[in-house]
């Protein structure tokens, strides 16, 4: 199928969302807490 055009994962080297947000603020946001406690925070909002 297309040279396994949709069986790789380019995510590997990117960045996380918090790890961005951290950047973006010079750490006053986001982080590894972030990353860690978005799931659980996201559910009743988004679904």
């Amino acid at each position: 199928m297309r040279s396994d055009l949709w069986n790789r994962d380019d995510a590997a080297g990117l960045p996380t969302v918090g790890q961005i947000l951290a950047d973006m603020s010079d750490g006053a946001y986001g982080g590894a807490e972030y990353d860690a406690t978005y799931p659980e925070y996201a559910k009743p909002r988004l679904w």
